[in-house]
C-alpha cells in the first residue's frame, strides 16, 4: 500500500508542475481590494486599506484608486487576496501575509493587524497559494495540503493526499485529486459538497459523478469543475443562477453540466457568480451580476445562463472572489470590472463599472505574450454568408472575401455579386504579433455533384449555371493525375 501510495503521490507532482491549471495567479482580487505582481516580481495594489490589506505601511485609508507598492516584498511569485487580508509566495517556498488578522488570517500565530508583509513561521516549500474569503490553504510539491490560516497555521492537513488544487468557498471547501475525483467538506445546506445531499460534511466526502476534473472553484455555496474535455459542471446554491443551467432552481446538490460551455480551460467562482475562460481568450459570467462582476455590461440583471464577454478579448487569466473581478491579457495588460466603492478596479476612481477598464498601473503583468492563432468559419446561403471568427486570442480581425471587398468585423455578413469560389482570408492582430489563415469557400444557390482542386468531392453548391462540359475545372472521372478526387459520378 505505502508503494502505491508514492507512487500516486508522483505522479500528482507531476500533474502539479506541468498541467496547464498550475500556472501562476499574478493577480487576485479580494473582498475589497485587489493585488498585482508586475513583470519585476513587485506586488501592487490598490482599494480597501483600514487593516492595511494594501501592505503599503498606511492602514487605516479607505479609498485608495491608484495602485501603490507593498513594502518589503520582492521574489514574489503568486498573490492571494482575501477579505481584508494578503498573501504572498516566494519563489523561495516562503508564504507572506499582512493586513486583517482578528481571526489569524495572515497566520502568523497572532491577531496583530499588519500594514507591512510578515512571513508565516514554520512554513517552508510551498509551490501554489488559495484563499478564500477568510482562510488560506496551500500545496507542496509532493501534493499534501497544508493550512495557512487560523490556528493551525503551517499544519498539514493529513485526512487527504494526493491534492492538485483547492477552492475555498465561503462555507465549504473542495479539493482535486491526482485521479480527477472531486472531494468537499463544510457546511452542506445548499449542496456545495456535490454528494447529493444537503447534510454537512465533516470528513472530506467524494462528489457525485465527477471525474475527469482538471480545474475547480467553489464559491459561497457553491462549486465548479472543469473537465478533461473542455465542459464544466456546477453544483450548490443557485438562487442568482450559479450553476448555469437557464434557471434559479436552488438547491442543487448534485453536479450536472453547464449547458453551452465548450473548449474551457478555466473556471473561477466568486461569492454568487461564476465564469468560465476558452481557449481563445473570451470570458463566459453567469450568476449574480447586481453589482456589475460579470462584465457583461448590462442592466445589472442576474444571468442564470452563461454570457460571452464583448468587452474583453485575449485573456489568459481571471480571478474573482466577491463582486469584482480581475483579468490579464495576453500582451500583461491588466483590466478590472464590478464593485469599486474602495478604488479596488485601480482606475483613479470609484465608480463601479459594468464593462472591463484599464488598471492604472505603472507596469504589465509578467506573461509569456501570446500571439493570435487565425480560424473560421463559414455558412452560405445562396449568394449571402455569414462569417464566424474562431481565432484565438485576437485584439483585431481582418476580413479579405476575395471578391475585392474588406471587412474589420470580428463575425461580419457578405453578400457575393455572383457565385464562384472565392479565397477568403482572415487575419488576426494582437500585441503579440498576428497570424493569417485563407480557405476557399464555394459560393452558389444550386445542388449539385460538383469538384474543387485538390479538395475531397461531393454533393454541394453549384459555383455556376452550368453543364459539366462547360467548365473546364470541373471533372466527372476526377481522376488523381489532374489534381482532382472522385466523386462517384458516371
Amino acid at each position: 500500500m505505502t508503494k502505491l501510495r508514492n507512487i500516486f503521490l508522483a505522479l500528482t507532482a507531476l500533474l502539479i508542475s506541468t498541467s496547464s491549471f498550475s500556472q501562476r495567479s499574478i493577480i487576485s482580487a479580494g473582498g475589497s481590494h485587489s493585488l498585482f505582481i508586475c513583470a519585476d516580481s513587485t506586488v501592487w495594489a490598490c482599494g480597501y486599506n483600514y487593516t492595511g490589506a494594501m501592505g503599503n505601511g498606511k492602514n487605516k485609508q479607505s479609498l485608495n484608486s491608484n495602485p501603490e507598492q507593498t513594502l518589503l516584498l520582492t521574489g514574489v511569485i503568486e498573490v492571494a487576496a482575501g477579505n481584508a487580508f494578503s498573501k504572498a509566495l516566494k519563489a523561495d517556498g516562503t508564504v507572506w501575509g499582512w493586513g486583517k488578522n482578528s481571526s489569524y488570517e495572515i497566520g502568523d500565530g497572532t491577531t496583530i493587524e499588519r500594514d507591512t508583509a510578515v512571513q508565516l513561521p514554520g512554513v517552508s516549500g510551498i509551490v501554489k497559494i488559495f484563499t478564500g474569503t477568510f482562510s488560506t490553504n496551500g500545496l507542496k510539491s509532493d501534493s499534501t495540503l497544508w493550512l495557512l490560516s487560523g490556528t493551525s497555521s503551517g499544519t498539514q492537513d493529513t485526512t487527504i493526499y494526493g491534492v492538485i488544487d483547492i477552492g475555498i468557498g465561503g462555507n465549504h471547501s473542495i479539493v482535486l485529486t491526482g485521479d480527477g475525483q472531486v472531494w468537499g467538506i463544510g457546511l452542506n445546506s445548499y449542496g456545495g459538497v456535490g454528494d447529493g445531499s444537503t447534510t454537512s460534511k465533516s470528513v472530506w466526502t467524494a462528489s457525485t459523478g465527477v471525474s475527469n476534473a482538471i480545474k475547480i472553484a467553489a464559491g459561497q455555496d457553491h462549486s465548479l469543475a472543469l473537465l478533461q474535455d473542455g465542459t464544466v459542471m456546477a453544483w450548490g446554491a443557485n438562487t442568482n443562477g450559479e450553476t448555469g443551467d437557464g434557471t434559479t432552481f436552488s438547491p442543487r446538490p448534485t453536479p450536472q453540466v453547464v449547458p453551452g460551455l465548450t473548449n474551457i480551460i478555466d473556471v473561477i467562482a466568486n461569492t454568487y457568480s461564476s465564469f468560465a475562460l476558452d481557449n481563445k481568450g473570451y470570458v463566459w459570467g453567469w450568476g449574480n451580476n447586481g453589482l456589475g462582476q460579470l462584465g457583461t455590461g448590462d442592466d445589472l440583471t442576474d444571468h442564470p445562463s452563461p454570457v460571452k464577454l464583448t468587452s474583453i478579448r485575449n485573456v489568459v487569466q481571471i480571478q474573482s472572489l466577491v463582486y469584482h473581478t480581475i483579468a490579464i491579457t495576453g500582451d500583461g495588460t491588466i483590466y478590472s470590472w464590478g464593485w469599486n466603492n474602495d478604488g479596488q478596479l485601480g482606475d483613479n476612481t470609484d465608480s463601479t463599472r459594468y464593462e472591463s477598464v484599464p488598471v492604472a498601473i505603472g507596469c504589465k503583468a509578467d506573461v509569456i505574450c501570446t500571439p493570435p492563432t487565425a480560424d473560421f468559419d463559414s455558412s452560405v446561403t445562396a449568394l449571402n454568408v455569414t462569417f464566424i471568427n474562431q481565432s484565438s486570442f485576437p485584439d483585431s480581425i481582418s476580413w479579405d472575401f476575395g471578391d475585392g471587398n474588406l471587412s474589420n468585423e470580428f463575425d461580419p455578413a457578405h453578400t457575393y455579386a455572383d457565385t464562384g469560389i472565392y479565397n477568403v482570408c482572415i487575419t488576426a492582430v494582437n500585441s503579440c504579433g498576428s497570424n493569417k489563415k485563407c480557405m476557399d469557400v464555394v459560393v452558389s444557390d444550386l445542388k449539385i455533384p460538383y469538384c474543387i482542386p485538390s479538395a475531397d468531392c461531393s454533393w454541394g453548391d453549384a459555383i455556376k449555371d452550368f453543364t459539366f462540359n462547360t467548365i473546364s475545372n470541373l471533372n466527372t472521372s476526377c481522376d488523381s493525375s489532374s489534381g482532382y478526387h472522385h466523386t462517384g459520378l458516371s
